[in-house]
């Protein structure tokens, strides 16, 4: 899985934060200082739900952030 984080369109690099929701639920937020992007994912804690959701938030901040670098 690729891990890279592109930056934001304003040229910002986000940063994640993961919130307790309950006892067992989380939410996980990739998001930027100037706003322009924020993604959001929950899941329920245990296993390797965390790094999952993490791969699916930077999957979706990538394709936001300006699909692929490819020429």
């Amino acid at each position: 899985m690729n891990d890279e984080i592109k930056l934001c369109p304003k040229g910002t690099r986000p940063y994640e934060q993961t919130r307790r929701i309950g006892q067992f639920y989380r939410s996980f937020v990739l998001k930027c200082n100037c706003g322009c992007i924020r993604i959001q994912k929950s899941f329920f804690e245990g296993g390797e739900a965390k790094s999952k959701t993490r791969a699916a938030a930077i999957k979706e901040w990538n394709e936001k952030a300006g699909g692929s670098d490819e020429q």
